[in-house]
């Protein structure tokens, strides 16, 4: 709560304190829960939201340390005062530049201990995003195109990513730049949706259409 009312671009969701407005990408800090009901762990994250999450993944953030031993103590009077000390000088600018879906996509790209842009069915989801459409093509011709949905039994995560893979490779064939667009902007809702950032969250359109058409 004292972030937001120092910090006008933020707001509290949940338990997370959450930069606004939110975009393709969502940043913030969460107060996490721990194992022992006395102490909390503050983390900053990010994640994007136009592949359709049911919650925040931390992958890309970090937590924040308490400039005492240990833990944060929740019944410490001084958590609030020296939280705001950790988050403000150098996590709050970099969370209002990755809320902007080209920094975080060179933030996750360059990440060194997670290959989250080498996964083919995510990757073509952001090359499409940002407009990057040959190197979309490439992916669908020689990842998406030869997998068949029916061939991976009950793995029902894959095989949904999959159908939304090849749903927007109908579309990238075509080259129907507004129905990919429409794609990642219903994919964008179903996120705001499940993750209850309606009230924060304002449409706006993505790299690929803001792109002059070749």
């Amino acid at each position: 709560g004292a972030l937001q009312i120092r910090h006008s671009d933020g707001a509290i969701v949940g338990r997370r304190f959450v930069i606004c407005p939110v975009h393709h990408v969502v940043t913030g800090v969460l107060v996490d829960r721990t194992s022992s009901a006395t102490h909390c762990s503050p983390t900053w994250f990010a994640y994007h939201l136009f592949e359709p999450t049911t919650s925040i993944g931390l992958t890309f953030g970090q937590r924040i340390a308490s400039p005492k031993a240990g833990l944060w103590r929740i019944d410490d009077p001084d958590v609030p005062r020296l939280l705001i000390d950790a988050v403000e000088p150098s996590i709050l600018p970099r969370l209002r530049e990755l809320a902007q879906i080209e920094s975080y996509r060179s933030h996750i790209a360059n990440h060194k201990l997670y290959g989250f842009m080498k996964r083919p069915l995510t990757r073509i989801i952001f090359d499409v995003a940002m407009g990057d459409l040959d190197a979309a093509r490439a992916i669908s011709r020689d990842v998406v195109a030869p997998l068949d949905v029916a061939t991976f039994g009950r793995d029902e995560v894959f095989k949904d990513q999959l159908r939304r893979a090849k749903e927007l490779c109908r579309r990238l064939d075509t080259d129907d730049r507004a129905g990919m667009a429409a794609l990642l902007h219903e994919w964008e809702a179903i996120s705001v949706k499940n993750l209850k950032l309606e009230k924060v969250w304002k449409k706006t359109p993505f790299p690929l259409e803001r792109q002059a058409p070749p």
